[in-house]
């Protein structure tokens, strides 16, 4: 059963300046260690994409769940691919433990990420 579904668009342009003008701690204040030791090894242009699917996701988890950041923050969610490319969300112990308390089920958290001019994904939330 879905039980939310988020979306969100980033556009790269808007998205370069937020980059351009809060600099180093605009990315340790977003992306997790494992996001900025990924983004750290791709080209200036390929790390914009990087980083930009990686908002988007963590925006569109929150509006599936319907919260906002708060009490979910943007350290408390992060894109890890696995060997086969496909993007997952990762969730820290204090949003495994949100999720637990709200939903009392598992719940599968499925991602779509895309970029071309712009990033966008879409979250949804489906009850095991």
């Amino acid at each position: 059963m879905i039980i939310g579904v988020g979306i969100d668009f980033v556009k790269k342009e808007h998205f370069q300046k937020k980059v351009e003008k809060g600099g180093a701690s605009f990315i340790k204040k977003v992306f997790c260690p494992k996001e900025r030791e990924r983004g750290e090894l791709l080209s200036e242009d390929l790390r914009l994409n990087h980083y930009a699917k990686r908002y988007a996701a963590k925006e569109a988890f929150v509006k599936a769940l319907g919260t906002g950041f708060g009490i979910i923050g943007l350290q408390d969610v992060w894109v890890e691919n696995a060997p086969s490319g496909q993007p997952n969300l990762v969730l820290s112990e204090n949003a495994q433990n949100y999720m637990k308390e709200k939903y009392k089920r598992p719940v599968h958290i499925h991602l779509s990420l895309s970029d071309d001019e712009d990033a966008i994904a879409i979250v949804i939330l489906d009850l095991v």
